[in-house]
């Protein structure tokens, strides 16, 4: 099977990635999300990625591992799901659940 990519207007959908571009900057940050499995919801412009997430925002500092993630097109945020790991300019934080502000370059943890 060969890997292909679909462009979703700023968003870029692979098999194996999801690279996030928010339209409104312009210069756009580089953000990815890798996982074994990626689902669009166009109803709810949700992207959601199950298995082995991956998340990575070099220009913010912040990697984390979790099992799930969602995308928030609208609203440009992803919340990491289930026993995530996070580092965040040097910090290491752990917990169920994070939410990643992408214009405010952050994560913080829900409770």
């Amino acid at each position: 099977m060969f890997p292909f990519t679909i462009a979703l207007g700023a968003i870029f959908l692979s098999f194996s990635a999801l690279e996030i571009n928010p339209a409104q900057s312009s210069t756009p940050p580089q953000i990815t999300l890798r996982s074994d499995i990626q689902e669009e919801n166009t109803q709810t412009n949700i992207i959601t990625a199950r298995g082995n997430v991956l998340f990575d925002y070099p220009d913010a500092q912040i990697r984390g591992l979790s099992e799930e993630a969602q995308y928030l097109k609208e609203k440009q945020i992803v919340i990491l799901i289930g026993n995530v790991r996070l580092l965040q300019r040097g910090e290491e934080f752990k917990g169920e659940k994070f939410t990643c502000a992408i214009a405010q370059k952050n994560c913080v943890p829900d409770n």
